[in-house]
């Protein structure tokens, strides 16, 4: 129940609890201060020398592992969590079904798969939306949204080479027009049609995916931290995708 400071500078951005530590340099010396206590101090900087440990395979478990929910059902409480469902595969939920959905936990670094995790988290990154109960009491899944189909059906074929037994669909926003009321100085209407389209992606396994390796809503989107420690040119595709 702490409360949560977001603090934006020239050189990143820190996120810590409200009584975390921050290290300044105040009147030539070391100053441990708190987030309130900040007041435009800027934050030191640490030099890392050689860079950061390069990795050649992502193991989707390792960073999923950690996240859970629990639900009631019929008078009990049961814990969805991420679970290894064979050496290739893992799963999330509580209850064992026949075909589950499965996402490959290994992703080689380099490989076609690699390519495939990089566009697909570099569109969710300014397009998506992810819904687990933190976030919503409905449907739980994840969507993309893009007025550009070509590219969603890109992103579609992504998803497909890393989940299985899934079925996923690219649909209208809405099929009904928009009208729309503004002012500057005088009135305006204006009706338009809207070709956004949505990625659907209505499963908990891809809801938990996108959250915990991307974030959630628009204040809490970020990078997937392996992105840091592979090549210069998977860096920049994940972030092409982010601006297209």
């Amino acid at each position: 129940n702490k409360r949560i400071y977001r603090i934006n500078q020239k050189y990143g951005e820190t996120i810590c609890t409200e009584d975390h530590s921050l290290m300044i340099i105040k009147n030539n010396t070391l100053q441990k201060i708190k987030p309130t206590e900040i007041n435009k101090e800027p934050l030191i900087q640490v030099k890392i020398s050689g860079g950061l440990k390069k990795i050649k395979i992502v193991d989707l478990y390792l960073l999923l592992k950690d996240y859970n929910f629990s639900i009631n059902y019929k008078g009990r409480v049961k814990t969805s969590t991420i679970k290894i469902y064979n050496k290739k595969y893992i799963i999330f939920g509580w209850m064992a079904k026949k075909k589950p959905i499965l996402l490959k936990r290994y992703i080689k670094v380099g490989s076609e798969d690699f390519k495939s995790l990089c566009r697909l988290l570099g569109l969710y990154i300014p397009e998506g939306a992810s819904s687990t109960p933190e976030t919503t009491k409905s449907r739980l899944g994840a969507t993309i949204a893009s007025s550009n189909t070509k590219l969603l059906k890109q992103v579609q074929k992504d998803y497909y080479k890393l989940f299985k037994n899934v079925k996923i669909s690219i649909i209208m926003s809405t099929k009904k027009k928009r009208n729309l009321t503004y002012y500057n100085n005088k009135q305006f209407k204006v009706t338009y049609e809207d070709k956004t389209h949505k990625l659907q992606m209505m499963n908990h396994l891809s809801a938990v995916f996108f959250k915990v390796l991307c974030g959630q809503t628009s204040k809490g989107k970020k990078l997937p931290g392996f992105i840091y420690h592979v090549d210069n040119k998977y860096k920049k595709l994940i972030l092409d995708y982010m601006i297209l």
